[in-house]
């Protein structure tokens, strides 16, 4: 089990974007749930590989890497994984990125965005941010409880020095409702951003 401070540390939707270097080609991926794909064998690999992203993209007390599995497996939660489209003489498959999101009553909340190093850059955080969005507006067949209905807001947290993140965020549509102080440490805040999701 991890601390309660570790988890805080997993609901930081951080985006490694970096908007003083020239956005490179858009890149081609596919994305999907990953209880949705069909190979246990395959999504293990999947797992695997987040696993490995996760570790090498944020420092340790960042990191859920080591419990990654036991939060993917929470309630009413989603992993969407951007793939890269497989090559016709390779039966492997490779993560781009990955998204972590929670759906309770009526808001969707995002508790991890990262995208490999070197697949950065070219657009696929925002894929995957578009994505999550979509499914947080569509009801979950089969489901009766509050959490299955559509949800009318998204929220994340964010280090608001994340100029890059802060900054996609914002063009998605997402605003600043709050501040929550020493979220990640002592004195180091995080900002409470929501985007409406509700019908217009």
């Amino acid at each position: 089990a991890h601390s309660e401070e570790q988890a805080q540390l997993t609901e930081d939707s951080e985006y490694h974007y970096h908007p003083r270097e020239p956005a490179l080609a858009p890149l081609a991926v596919e994305l999907h749930a990953l209880d949705e794909l069909g190979s246990a064998r395959e999504r293990e690999a999947i797992v695997m590989q987040c696993e490995s992203i996760e570790k090498k993209s944020f420092p340790k007390l960042e990191s859920m890497s080591d419990f990654m599995r036991s939060e993917i497996k929470g309630r009413a939660r989603t992993l969407l994984v951007a793939l890269l489209p497989r090559e016709a003489d390779s039966g492997s498959t490779v993560v781009a990125g990955y998204l972590l999101f929670e759906r309770a009553a009526l808001v969707a909340h995002i508790l991890k965005l990262c995208v490999a190093e070197p697949m950065r850059r070219r657009g696929v955080g925002r894929l995957l941010m578009e994505a999550a969005a979509q499914r947080a507006r569509a009801p979950v067949r089969g489901r009766a409880s509050a959490a299955a209905r559509p949800v009318s807001a998204m929220t994340l947290h964010v280090d608001p020095d994340r100029a890059g993140a802060v900054a996609l965020y914002e063009k998605m549509g997402f605003r600043e409702v709050s501040r929550r102080l020493d979220y990640y440490c002592v004195g180091r805040h995080a900002a409470c951003m929501e985007l409406d999701l509700s019908p217009c």
